[in-house]
């Protein structure tokens, strides 16, 4: 402001001279202002090629870095292609593409012409810009932790459903870790809906298998969970109980065949019960000890990639009694724990690298309102019911009379045997408490042990998870940070999802 000031007061003192000498020295003081003028618009167009040079040779090697499953002529024209589609400015003179084992190097050389800066004798500027990824290959295990409730079966505006969309995106995923994490990383499958499902196989991670109730069946793979605070540890304080629905009091007048399945509240024929008869043979209505257990075991980590989708393309959305995100959660952290009951996890620290994407689309509940249609447990008399959820290592008091309000689940019945003290005390009361209970399970999943945890990545589908719902807080603060929770709700959302948790897991990193 003051130069251009000055120069005006030049201009005029000049306009009114007559004599040489003045005119011989505003030429004088007129050159260095013109020449600095000039430097300053051409300095602001080196720095601004300089800095769109270096952002498309940053996204270039990046991406060259992350195709590390092709061949490096193939990758370079990656390189070549990903830069031009970012940059438009003055032609390129020189661009290569170098590789050291994972690391790929972007160089780029261009020559800018000057403009006011030629009267100086700078009639161009060589520009170069040099960027360079490099892909941890450290250790790295990751949990995905699917909602597979009966909701799922929904579609997406392009007619996917969502159980669909989320296979072929974590489908994409197992390939991508399988081609580019150079054979150092390892994948689990966690299905949920109200309860998790640990697998017939594992069955001495559990007591009561053979449990009188499982008389002419035989136990499916779900279990309780603990009494608190092992409810949520990675490491259970013992063996887990066998998860059996209790025997609830029945009428036999719904339709459906779904009250005269519960045999009354005895054990009389409980556990030859077929499925209900309105139902798929999809469908976790199956009545007897085993109701509503999820149908699908969990897939512990393993670096076999076609277990994992055999897993995948196996999984099915299919009706169940409520959802709860807990679950889920404290089981992916326990197959990423190298404690017991799973032991394949590697050990906490920091050259292991553990992720836990978690996926749902909708609220939590325990679904009371399906409770047994016209012959609900709580308004039932044909039978005396009487169940003590301490039996099977829950907190709670003894139920009696009609029977509970609220579903089992595999903390016991959290409205009537309150398992977690906190007394919800009404059908409203609950979705606070299992807002509480899964986000005490992302933060238990979250600690760090010997400097090293597990980041969590969550992926809310539907409009039930926008911003404003319970379930969108949940996830938000489940997440490991705000840019780890995405919420989505189309195929293109959902893949572009998958994408940024792929190369975050992949842990590309800029080194320039």
């Amino acid at each position: 402001m003051h130069s251009i000031s000055r120069f005006s007061r030049l201009a005029a003192a000049f306009r009114q001279s007559r004599g040489g000498n003045f005119a011989i020295t505003f030429a004088l003081v007129l050159t260095p202002i013109m020449l600095c003028a000039g430097a300053a618009v051409d300095y602001s167009r080196i720095s601004d090629t300089r800095t769109r040079m270096q952002d498309a040779a940053d996204t270039a090697a990046l991406t060259a870095a992350i195709e590390r499953d092709k061949s490096k002529s193939q990758r370079k024209q990656i390189a070549r292609d990903m830069f031009d589609a970012n940059y438009n400015g003055a032609d390129i003179r020189k661009f290569s593409v170098d590789f050291d084992s994972d690391k790929v190097t972007v160089k780029v050389k261009t020559t800018l012409n000057m403009s006011l800066m030629r009267i100086a004798g700078y009639k161009n500027i060589d520009i170069a810009v040099e960027s360079s990824a490099n892909l941890d290959l450290s250790e790295l295990e990751v949990a995905l932790v699917l909602d597979i409730s009966g909701s799922m079966l929904n579609s997406l505006p392009d007619g996917t459903s969502r159980i669909d969309a989320l296979r072929q995106a974590s489908l994409k995923l197992v390939d991508s870790l399988e081609k580019k994490a150079n054979g150092k990383s390892k994948i689990a499958v966690v299905p949920f809906t109200m309860n998790v499902n640990i697998g017939t196989s594992n069955s001495s991670m559990a007591t009561d298998t053979n449990d009188p109730l499982f008389a002419g069946t035989k136990w499916l793979g779900c279990v309780q969970e603990d009494k608190p605070p092992y409810h949520i540890a990675d490491k259970p304080k013992s063996k887990l109980q066998a998860y059996i629905w209790p025997p609830a009091p029945d009428g036999t007048t719904a339709s459906g065949g779904f009250c005269k399945n519960r045999s009354n509240g005895t054990n009389t024929g409980y556990a030859n019960l077929q499925e209900a008869s309105n139902l798929s043979s999809k469908s976790a209505y199956f009545d007897g000890p085993n109701r509503n257990c999820v149908r699908f075991p969990i897939e512990p980590l393993t670096d076999k990639f076609n277990d994992v989708r055999n897993t995948l393309n196996m999984l099915e959305s299919h009706g169940n009694d409520g959802t709860i995100i807990a679950p889920g959660v404290t089981w992916g952290l326990r197959v990423l724990s190298p404690a017991w009951p799973f032991k394949e996890g590697n050990a906490w620290n920091k050259n292991n690298y553990k992720y836990m994407i978690v996926i749902t689309d909708g609220a939590q509940t325990t679904e009371i309102e399906y409770q047994d249609q016209s012959c609900s447990s709580a308004t039932n008399t044909v039978a005396p019911y009487e169940f003590d959820p301490a039996n099977v290592g829950l907190g709670g008091k003894k139920l009696s009379g009609q029977g509970p309000v609220d579903n089992w689940t595999p903390y016991g019945y959290i409205l009537d045997s309150d398992p977690f003290q906190d007394h919800p005390g009404s059908v409203s009361g609950l979705p606070d408490t299992l807002q509480k209970l899964s986000l005490d399970a992302c933060t238990e999943a979250k600690k760090q042990v010997n400097g090293a945890g597990i980041e969590i990545f969550t992926i809310g589908v539907s409009s039930d998870t926008a911003p404003g719902t319970k379930v969108y807080d949940l996830l938000h603060n489940c997440a490991s940070a705000p840019e780890n929770h995405f919420y989505v709700t189309d195929k293109d959302s959902v893949d572009k999802a998958f994408e940024a948790i792929t190369n975050k897991v992949l842990k590309l990193r800029l080194t320039n």
